[in-house]
């Protein structure tokens, strides 16, 4: 239990290891998009990040919150792959639905999976210390890895896709 709360600050910093978020926009217009496309595509991502919450949510319940993390991280892994080889509006509407539903796998199971580590340890009033501490390496990983892909890109577009398909 004690490895949980350990890989959890590792989990954080690399579900958020999006390299290419800061040259999305650019990226998607070198693909030959329009930024109305652009946005159309931010928009099924949260579409389907929305829609997907609570069955994922209930599936991480059911069957294993480590199951829904393994499951969300392949699957974003597979998304940026996918819009890093992509060059169509539909492959990439694929790529950013596949990347919702990954993020919801994940939202909220690494969080449970570190209060029942927590909990089975004793020490559940450590809770909201540890979920702060996570929350710093999102927000660190944002920091750190938004700047390295911009870097990236300066030598090509879609390294920073394959980058973020790699870390997460």
């Amino acid at each position: 239990m004690e490895k949980n709360l350990s890989r959890f600050y590792w989990y954080r910093l690399t579900k958020f290891g999006l390299f290419h978020i800061a040259i999305l926009v650019i990226f998607y217009q070198q693909r030959g998009l329009s930024f109305s496309q652009i946005m159309i595509l931010q928009s099924v991502y949260y579409f389907a990040k929305v829609l997907s919450e609570i069955p994922t949510g209930a599936w991480a319940d059911r069957v294993g919150r480590k199951k829904s993390l393994v499951i969300g991280s392949f699957c974003h892994s597979s998304a940026y792959l996918l819009i890093f080889l992509s060059h169509s509006f539909i492959l990439f509407n694929v790529g950013e639905i596949i990347a919702g539903i990954a993020m919801s796998f994940a939202s909220g199971a690494d969080s449970a999976l570190a209060y029942d580590s927590l909990k089975c340890l004793g020490r559940e009033g450590e809770y909201r210390k540890i979920e702060g501490n996570a929350t710093g390496m999102r927000y660190l990983a944002f920091a750190a890895f938004a700047p390295i892909g911009s870097l990236l890109a300066t030598i090509n577009l879609a390294l920073p896709y394959l980058l973020s398909s790699i870390v997460v």
